[in-house]
């Protein structure tokens, strides 16, 4: 059975976040030292492939993964779900990213992931916030085809969990290679919930930023 959140629910639940995200680790939200850097000195989350050294200063900041709103009936509550955007544009944040697993994620249908991200595109037109889809599918070929939809919305980035049917890191290299074929956008890699046995190691995240420097992000 769905929970259903009121849009004041919905408030709560984006203020903490947001609240959270100044908290902690100070001003620095997002953004981690890279070995070698001047001390002080803050770049972006990310992990260098080849000889790229440039930090994108569009993707830093506070980043809000969206909380999904329902109505009475279990529906999602697409009028609710645009209001975020314009909720967070005023709060200050930087970026929003929908669906993950805080979005409710699994219990979302491909047709209302769609329709929730043709929804969020139109709400952010003429905004500063940085849009990030979720992509992330059971399979390589839904993922392919969830990311091909979203490139054609043209967010300024994608976020992609491990393939919830990959037995190997060799599905979790095929997987991700094949999102880094769709777009040439920024695409950050969520390293959990992982497969039992399969673990995310640096090596392996830079071998995956080394073939495709565009999947140099990463959400632990």
């Amino acid at each position: 059975m769905r929970k259903t959140f009121t849009r004041r629910d919905s408030l709560k639940l984006m203020g903490s976040a947001v609240v959270g995200s100044q908290l902690v680790g100070g001003a620095q939200p997002l953004a981690a030292h890279v070995h070698g850097a001047p001390a002080g000195e803050r770049v972006g989350a990310r992990a260098v492939g080849r000889s790229e050294t440039r930090v994108d200063e569009d993707l830093r900041g506070i980043f809000v993964i969206l909380s999904t709103p329902y109505t009475e009936t279990g529906a999602v509550h697409y009028e609710d779900l645009a209001f975020q955007v314009e909720w967070l544009d005023r709060a200050g944040a930087h970026g929003l990213v929908w669906p993950q697993n805080s979005s409710d994620y699994p219990r979302l249908t491909t047709a209302e992931i769609k329709r929730g991200m043709e929804v969020l595109t139109r709400a952010n037109r003429g905004r500063s916030l940085t849009l990030v889809l979720g992509v992330q599918q059971d399979s390589t070929p839904e993922m392919v085809e969830l990311a091909t939809f979203a490139e054609g919305l043209e967010p300024d980035m994608m976020i992609a969990m491990p393939p919830k049917v990959g037995d190997s890191l060799e599905d979790y290299r095929e997987y991700y290679h094949a999102l880094a074929r769709v777009t040439a956008r920024p695409i950050m890699i969520q390293t959990s919930p992982n497969r039992p046995g399969i673990e995310f190691k640096t090596d392996f995240i830079k071998e995956l930023a080394d073939a495709y420097p565009n999947l140099g992000y990463v959400k632990e």
